[in-house]
């Protein structure tokens, strides 16, 4: 008997970056360019969500969830009286809108409400108007998620209404959920809120919430470490612990929520948060560290990012570069930072000792997913004499530094020492 792995989930016509970053939450993820094609491989009846960008289907899968971004319609235009059009169907994306005055939604779900405000940030920094969504469902199965001033839909959670059917089921009849977005950057954040909206709905479908992380136990700073070994000890004891082992996961939520708030921002960060995660990190090894952007005055030249300098070694300084990217590595970037180290020397006099281009590419996407940099990012750094980190490399060197696994000075002089291309971090050891 074939095992059933759920979510059965079809991905439909996304990019290599956003099945990756979904895939780690799906019990089996089968990929497709559309609809027709899924079909012609698998069975809608053994589907359990969709997830699609630029979904355009004539009519509406039964019975499935859906969660699509992008331009969507979910009908079809006919002809009407008097030679007009008209849409027959669930949903339509518009594209004539144009009001740019955008609010989340006071119906907006709580599982979806911090996304909904990221959604705002993200649309209102864009210079056009975003698409508006219409919807033929009544506004009792309907939620807006974020909408213009005057309600036209921006971001919706539709309740499908599914028909009666004389069929005797064997579980009870849940009406499928649609999730109707714009272009969004961080599916893979809408996607487990879905799941967890799913879940609460249609366990059996959805029968597990989803992980926060696809490994979370690689990226737990070391207190989370720390609290996560105990809960594990407690298991393994009696029943009279368990008032300790709910204390217990309460701390570790916690400080979940402050290192997501903090340090792990060196893992999803950019701009100003990335630097400001970087640059605790980089103190705690050991180095001092000077922000060249710190009290300059708007339209002053800037400088590099940071500035480091070790008290065990006078006259050594070196620069570093702080950049996130969404994808890969930008290697464009390698002229600022040649530009940067002639700045330096003309300075100075000379070039600095060392050169950091430090790099959080695929910030969006899990850090147990993400590509690793190649040749491409090996030869860009040699080219300018700088070494290219990661980011995450040197998270989890000081979170091993922090839990006393690797010495600070291992990892500063793994630094210092490295030749131009890409930095390669103290091995983590091997538990005995």
């Amino acid at each position: 008997m074939v095992e059933v792995k759920r979510p059965r989930v079809a991905a439909l016509g996304l990019d290599d970056a956003q099945v990756t970053a979904i895939h780690p939450m799906c019990g089996d993820l089968r990929i497709a360019g559309d609809l027709r094609s899924y079909t012609q491989r698998y069975n809608l009846k053994e589907t359990d969500i969709v997830v699609a960008a630029d979904f355009q289907v004539s009519s509406l899968p039964k019975g499935v969830h859906i969660l699509a971004t992008g331009s969507s319609r979910i009908g079809q235009w006919r002809q009407g009286s008097a030679g007009f059009q008209d849409f027959i169907g669930l949903a339509r994306t518009n594209h004539t809108n144009t009001e740019r005055e955008l609010r989340v939604s006071f119906a907006c779900p709580p599982i979806y409400s911090a996304l909904a405000g990221r959604l705002l940030s993200d649309l209102t920094d864009t210079k056009e108007p975003p698409p508006t969504v219409w919807t033929s469902e009544h506004e009792a199965f309907r939620e807006a998620l974020v909408e213009t001033s005057f309600g036209l839909l921006i971001a919706a959670r539709l309740q499908l209404a599914e028909p009666e059917s004389p069929v005797v089921h064997t579980r009870p009849l849940v009406e499928p959920v649609a999730l109707l977005l714009p272009e969004v950057s961080n599916l893979s954040e809408w996607f487990r809120a879905f799941l967890t909206d799913i879940h609460e709905i249609d366990p059996f479908r959805v029968p597990q919430l989803p992980p926060s992380l696809s490994n979370p136990a690689d990226w737990y700073t070391p207190e989370e470490a720390a609290l996560a070994e105990r809960i594990a000890a407690i298991g393994l004891q009696s029943e009279r612990l368990a008032v300790e082992q709910m204390q217990l996961e309460d701390e570790l939520a916690a400080e979940n929520l402050k290192a997501d708030a903090g340090i792990r921002r060196a893992i999803w960060g950019y701009g100003d948060e990335l630097v400001e995660a970087v640059s605790e990190i980089l103190g705690d090894l050991g180095f001092r560290v000077l922000d060249m952007d710190a009290g300059l005055e708007k339209g002053a030249q800037r400088h590099e990012d940071l500035r480091l300098t070790l008290e065990t070694l006078s006259d050594w300084e070196a620069i570093v570069e702080v950049k996130g990217y969404s994808n890969g590595t930008k290697t464009n970037d390698a002229r600022q930072i040649r530009e940067n180290r002639e700045r330096y020397r003309e300075e100075k006099g000379r070039f600095p000792d060392l050169t950091i281009w430090l790099a959080n590419p695929f910030r969006d996407m899990d850090p147990s997913s993400r590509t690793r940099p190649g040749s491409r990012e090996q030869e860009a750094a040699a080219i300018i004499d700088a070494i290219h980190v990661l980011s995450t490399d040197l998270y989890n060197q000081w979170a091993l530094v922090m839990r006393g696994r690797v010495d600070k000075h291992d990892v500063v002089a793994s630094l210092t020492d490295a030749e131009p291309g890409l930095w390669c971090p103290v091995p983590w050891p091997q538990d005995t």
